[in-house]
């Protein structure tokens, strides 16, 4: 016999939904809250339920959209209403964003100075709620050659290891490496161990013929050059 039919009874929200998916497609998230666009995600992972109060459970959580979507997994699940696959769904839309922002500039580009460094830069921590540290390994004429993560978790980059980060320059054969990592907070002032560990690092690739070019700090909304400042 074949498969009965699976009959579905429109419930009343289904008419809000498709308000919301036709004012999307003919105006993005021109109009919409963070509650909005939350909303709007969590249709295609929760299907038929009013997901506006889950969204509004989420913001209440962790504040913001940006904070629900640098939120890992396991955070994510002991909100109401959010089970593992929309928890998964989350995650995987904020991973994917970031993937995104950083292959919009190559890597065969050139840095040619802090603001370039940070444009360059700031996408890879998109979303993050570590604190994380970057190096940009540079040829003679400032030419991409890798970036690499060397450190996370610590609250400043005085976790790093020299001689690890110091070998990594050196396997990629870089002229020059641009040192970044976050700061949460929209403080870029640079701290003790910031400075410390700057001239360490500096000290210790000009051993091996390789120039530290930069340090910068990044925020959400700003960035901070330790050159310009005159620590390097």
């Amino acid at each position: 016999m074949p498969a009965p039919t699976r009959i579905y009874n429109m419930g009343i929200h289904d008419g809000h939904r498709k308000r919301m998916k036709e004012h999307f497609e003919k105006s993005g998230l021109t109009g919409f809250s963070d509650i909005n666009a939350l909303e709007l995600l969590l249709f295609y992972s929760i299907p038929r339920t009013d997901t506006n109060p889950i969204a509004h459970a989420l913001i209440d959580s962790f504040g913001s959209l940006n904070s629900v979507l640098s939120a890992d997994i396991e955070e994510l699940c002991k909100v109401p209403g959010v089970g593992r696959q929309t928890a998964v769904y989350l995650k995987l839309i904020s991973e994917t964003g970031k993937r995104q922002a950083a292959s919009n500039t190559p890597k065969s580009k050139k840095i040619k100075n802090t603001r370039e460094a940070a444009e360059y830069l700031k996408p890879l921590y998109l979303f993050e709620r570590d604190e994380i540290v970057y190096m940009l390994s540079l040829d003679s004429a400032c030419k991409i050659l890798s970036c690499r993560e060397i450190g996370r978790g610590d609250e400043s980059c005085a976790g790093i290891s020299i001689r690890k980060t110091v070998r990594q320059a050196v396997t990629s054969e870089a002229a020059q490496v641009i040192l970044a990592h976050n700061h949460k907070s929209e403080i870029l002032s640079p701290s003790k161990d910031d400075i410390e560990t700057t001239k360490r690092l500096s000290t210790a690739l000009d051993a091996v013929g390789i120039k530290l070019k930069e340090h910068i700090i990044i925020s959400d909304t700003d960035y901070y050059s330790m050159a310009a400042e005159g620590y390097i």
